[in-house]
């Protein structure tokens, strides 16, 4: 951009009374709760990594759950 635009926003009550008008109180009512609910929703939840992505990551492993590891014969080296 050249030269420096400015763009012209309408005020926010307009906008709020074109949406009652537009779909009525209760959806415009309903997408507000909506939005709050899901905005609220926005957390880490490191429950649902996986235990490499939680090492990658460095948070707290519990590995007891896991797997003893099995001997195998191509872990020999001569």
């Amino acid at each position: 951009m050249r030269k420096l635009h400015s763009e012209v926003a309408e005020p926010v009550g307009l906008a709020v009374s074109k949406l009652f008008y537009q779909f009525g109180l209760w959806a415009v009512l309903l997408a507000l709760l909506k939005a709050v609910v899901t905005e609220r929703q926005k957390t880490n939840d490191l429950a649902q990594l996986s235990d490499r992505m939680l090492k990658d990551i460095g948070a707290s492993v519990d590995e007891d759950h896991l797997r003893p590891r099995k001997f195998s014969l191509w872990d020999i080296r001569f």
